[in-house]
């Protein structure tokens, strides 16, 4: 059966809508996010850094490679170093005594043998009068020894034994009775202990009697409470306890009493022991005079003996000689300087009181000499007699030379160092004394050397190292150097002239990837 054609002309086409269709409506479109700006750039920033990070790590750096050179060098060791003298000294008071003078000021040369201080001393200035009293009677007793005695020396000697006698014989008696009162004060010190340990003994049997008394009077107050007793007998036993109180009060004053008895006691024994021991020495010394007078009356009256006149003269010369002794004693009150030099401290002042310990510091400047402190590493280097070149910020057009004429025997352990001494030579005005000073101390005159810039060495955890170029990397090489010297510095060890290095070491990291430059 075949289909009629439709002729279509003049329809219009109709869309069908989602509802037509029978179809949800999808939900609405969201709005697109906006990112900061900002962000953005921040972003492009690490971005960028990152790239130009691992541009440069993996970029060569450009690097100045040299080769070491072979010099004739003079090799040397510098330090600083103090002025000083061969001889410093603490010069002080040979004697204690108060500075009375002061004559010199820090910074004033003095010669050997100047006086710089005086110092009084009152013992001294004793000391010599005493020494000449004692010539003064040496003189008097050799007049009397050597002229025949006077009857009135006689006499006067005579009446001096007798004199020294009735001393002796007016004190024996004294000491016997001072004897007997301290036998007597020693027995009254018993009594009155025994007296004591009574009065004691007594207390503790109150005491007993009024403990009981004051138990009684508990018990009975209770019993009279409970109506088991009368009033009256409760007042018995209160009243015996009121007695027992002042009993025992009684006693404790007895104790007092007596102890205070013992106590007068010893301090009569301390008495009578002190006034037997003054009268002993009073006996002691009317025997001696006793003696000496008995002794002068003999020589007297035998007169003048050979052997007398002999040791008189003698005992005199003693005398004289000890007023010289004093005499020098006295001036060593006078402080003079030792040695020639400069006063390079003054400690102390006028009216202080010194000792030996120091009135000033005295240095010799006439030959002066630097100390220096040298790394214990180059103790192998040095030698006395070494050449040294001496130099000062301070005067800078002005050098001298000096030789190493001591090297200490001890090393400092706390600073690795040990001192040496250089003698300057030739003129040595400019030098003062605790002025540093620059000292360079040569070990080798002129030798041949391996030498590399100055800027190609530097320090790695204490080491001396150059750079090396391996495998395009900057490596660490540890090199043995001596003292730079005119832009270069001299390698002991470790390096030779056919080696390539970086020239600006500290410009270039270890390890850093790196290149020959033009």
């Amino acid at each position: 059966m075949s289909i009629p054609a439709v002729n279509l002309r003049g329809l219009t086409a109709v869309t069908p809508s989602r509802k037509d269709l029978n179809l949800s409506e999808s939900p609405p479109r969201s709005r697109p996010r906006v990112i900061p700006i900002g962000r953005i750039a921040l972003v492009v920033a690490l971005i960028a850094a990152a790239v130009a990070i691992t541009w440069r790590m993996t970029t060569p750096i450009s690097v100045t490679l040299v080769r070491p050179e072979v010099r004739e060098i003079t090799e040397s060791i510098a330090a600083s170093g103090i002025v000083t003298g061969r001889r410093e000294a603490q010069v002080g008071a040979r004697i204690p005594g108060v500075v009375s003078e002061l004559l010199v000021r820090e910074g004033d040369r003095v010669a050997a043998g100047q006086l710089i201080a005086r110092i009084s001393n009152e013992v001294a200035n004793a000391q010599v009068d005493q020494a000449r009293q004692a010539v003064n009677t040496a003189h008097a007793q050799l007049r009397q020894t050597a002229v025949r005695p006077r009857r009135s020396e006689l006499e006067a000697a005579s009446a001096r034994v007798r004199q020294a006698e009735a001393q002796l014989g007016e004190v024996l008696p004294q000491i016997e009775r001072a004897e007997l009162g301290v036998t007597q004060a020693e027995s009254a010190v018993d009594q009155a202990l025994a007296n004591a340990e009574r009065a004691r003994a007594n207390v503790r049997q109150v005491e007993a009697r009024r403990d009981l008394a004051a138990k009684t009077a508990a018990r009975y107050r209770t019993l009279h409470d409970e109506g088991a007793i009368s009033a009256h007998s409760l007042d018995q036993v209160v009243a015996e306890l009121t007695s027992a109180e002042a009993d025992k009060a009684v006693a404790e004053q007895a104790v007092k009493v007596t102890d205070l008895a013992a106590e007068s006691a010893r301090a009569a024994v301390k008495a009578a022991g002190k006034e037997v021991d003054a009268l002993r020495t009073r006996a002691v010394a009317a025997n001696a005079a006793l003696s000496a007078a008995q002794a002068d009356f003999r020589t007297v009256e035998a007169g003048p003996r050979f052997e007398a006149v002999e040791a008189a003269r003698e005992h005199t010369y003693d005398a004289e000689k000890g007023v010289e002794v004093a005499k020098t004693q006295a001036r060593m009150s006078d402080v003079r300087a030792p040695f020639a030099g400069t006063v390079t401290d003054i400690e102390t002042e006028i009216g202080v009181s010194v000792g030996p310990e120091g009135i000033v510091r005295l240095v010799e400047d006439v030959e002066p000499e630097i100390r220096l402190s040298v790394d214990e590493n180059n103790l192998s280097e040095l030698r006395a007699g070494q050449r040294a070149v001496i130099t000062s910020s301070a005067f800078r057009n002005v050098t001298a030379r000096g030789r190493v004429v001591r090297i200490s025997s001890r090393v400092d352990s706390a600073r690795g160092t040990v001192e040496v001494a250089v003698a300057p030579e030739g003129p040595t005005g400019w030098l003062r004394p605790g002025q540093t000073v620059n000292v360079n101390v040569v070990l080798s005159e002129r030798s041949r050397k391996v030498v590399v810039p100055a800027s190609a060495i530097r320090q790695e955890a204490g080491r001396s190292v150059v750079l090396k170029v391996v495998d395009g990397s900057a490596v660490p090489h540890q090199v043995d150097t001596g003292p730079a010297r005119d832009g270069v510095i001299p390698v002991l060890r470790g390096l030779n002239e056919n080696e390539l290095i970086i020239l600006k070491a500290e410009n270039v990291k270890t390890g850093a990837r790196v290149r020959a430059g033009k």
